[in-house]
């Protein structure tokens, strides 16, 4: 917020949005990114464990859990609604490559992005 929002690329649930959002999963309603949906298939079938079927084990149940989605938001299911903050991070990723290809318009934002940092600096917390 000190440093604006056109200087960060900020993506995922807004913490007034999660509990409709645990609501609707508990509904049966946690749709899955066909983006992501297709890395967990990729990562079922064990196209990047090397032949390790242990391991492509291990990622089976946690992806299971991660795609349970009646228990979004909880221990049992996708507790950090990782599924659901997806779409909103690879936005954010397009956003910044598209950002960086401006090396002018980035450095000026990263620039004042620093100079807003002093915002958060201990001195500021012990002058209170």
């Amino acid at each position: 917020e000190v440093g604006g929002e056109l200087n960060h690329f900020i993506f995922g649930a807004r913490d007034e949005e999660i509990s409709g959002i645990r609501s609707e999963a508990s509904n049966g309603h946690y749709p899955i990114d066909a983006r992501l949906a297709n890395v967990f298939d990729a990562l079922r079938q064990g196209q990047f464990s090397d032949g390790d079927h242990e391991f492509t084990k291990e990622l089976c149940g946690i992806i299971d859990q991660l795609c349970h989605t009646r228990a979004a938001g909880t221990h049992e299911g996708d507790k950090y609604l990782l599924c659901h903050d997806f779409p909103s991070y690879a936005e954010a990723q397009e956003r910044l490559d598209q950002e960086y290809k401006s090396r002018v318009l980035f450095v000026a934002r990263s620039i004042e992005t620093a100079g807003c940092a002093g915002w958060f600096s201990a001195d500021r917390r012990v002058n209170r």
